[in-house]
């Protein structure tokens, strides 16, 4: 999804745990934090506009609305348990 909204010209800012290894395309504004730790979300969310969300079902409810906040449009995913899809 981040590289078919890079290459539509759309601005991009990327949420992982781990910015130096995500592999993310050049023109994207990586920003660390975590899904699980809402708390550690404020600077991804701050002046977004539009979200594209794949929360942990044990954070989802917090995620979402601290998400709905600044954010006018809100898409979201299936909420994933602990440790699925996880990498690190």
């Amino acid at each position: 999804m981040v590289r078919r909204l890079v290459g539509a010209g759309a601005n991009v800012r990327a949420l992982t745990r781990d910015p130096r290894g995500a592999g993310l395309p050049e023109g994207v504004h990586v920003v660390a934090g975590d899904l699980t730790r809402p708390s550690s979300l404020a600077e991804a969310l701050e002046g977004v506009d539009r979200v594209f969300l794949f929360p942990v079902a044990e954070t989802a409810r917090e995620v979402v609305a601290l998400a709905r906040s600044p954010a006018r449009r809100l898409v979201r995913g299936r909420a994933y348990g602990r440790g699925h899809g996880r990498t690190g």
